[in-house]
């Protein structure tokens, strides 16, 4: 069972009274089970660990293989080279003309390009297209506002030929969005982020101090001799407790945080209020 088959088959996409769009279970699910596993629809390692990250898995390492046009873009392996050659290849030249950009800015890059790839907005087999995520620009403060303008301006800078197929506020509305639902992808130790990724399903995922999920992200494994036992690095949505049919699934963030910090943070960035 491929990704795309198991998102279909586990889970749907509905609206919540109360709440707009979120994912309910179409089936039930028992503790630790995948609930839904999802591939990136795009990834950039943080700049500062950047030699030391796979560009691919994500997994840390000190003797990874370098892209030998930029040497801007590292790997574990040659498998995992290969792996990144439609997604690097499109951005090598980018990044040499351009070295020094911002996470955000990249990773926008990133999802353009691919949009411009595939077409359309999405791939086949998707439930959620970036067009249709809601975000919340004219509730942004006014320092918000300034990044934006900011990442905006060096996007067209760093990638001024995808800028030529989309429209200002198109890419002022994938900034946005990046700013609101990506989410940090950890090494092969499950607790030190390494980078930032898109996903489009997880995005629906509503927050909640109560959740029945919880995010593990997988960083696949391509060490295998026969390539036909290669897994690809993913974000899987595990059950915390026993979920029904028809049950939200919901996830909860910032666990660290105390309680007043964690409400403002989530009305500023995640423009909600917890009742």
């Amino acid at each position: 069972m491929d990704v795309q088959t198991m998102e279909l088959q586990q889970v749907r996409v509905t609206e919540l009274k109360g709440k707009g769009v979120g994912l309910i279970a179409a089936q039930t699910f028992q503790p630790s089970d995948v609930v839904f596993a999802e591939q990136a629809f795009a990834a950039v390692p943080f700049s500062s660990i950047a030699t030391r990250t796979c560009n691919s898995c994500f997994r840390r390492g000190w003797r990874l293989i370098p892209c030998h046009q930029c040497n801007l873009a590292w790997y574990c392996n040659r498998t995992c080279l290969r792996e990144a050659r439609t997604v690097h290849g499109s951005e090598c030249k980018d990044l040499l003309r351009m070295q020094h950009v911002n996470d955000t800015v990249r990773l926008a890059a990133q999802v353009l390009k691919r949009v411009a790839r595939d077409s359309v907005a999405i791939t086949d087999g998707d439930l959620v297209t970036i067009d249709r995520l809601q975000t919340h620009s004219e509730r942004l403060s006014q320092d918000l506002q300034a990044i934006m303008k900011t990442d905006l301006s060096a996007f067209l800078n760093f990638c001024p030929k995808a800028a030529e197929n989309f429209d200002g506020n198109f890419i002022e509305h994938v900034l946005c969005v990046i700013h609101e639902y990506s989410l940090l992808l950890h090494d092969q130790s499950g607790t030190n982020p390494v980078g930032m990724g898109l996903f489009l399903l997880a995005s629906l995922l509503n927050h909640s101090c109560a959740p029945n999920c919880y995010l593990v992200f997988n960083n696949g494994n391509y060490e295998a001799n026969n390539t036909m036992y290669h897994t690809p690095a993913r974000l899987e949505v595990r059950a915390l407790f026993p979920i029904k049919e028809n049950d939200e699934l919901t996830i909860f963030i910032c666990l660290f945080l105390v309680f007043w910090r964690r409400t403002k943070d989530f009305s500023q960035g995640a423009f909600f209020h917890r009742l």
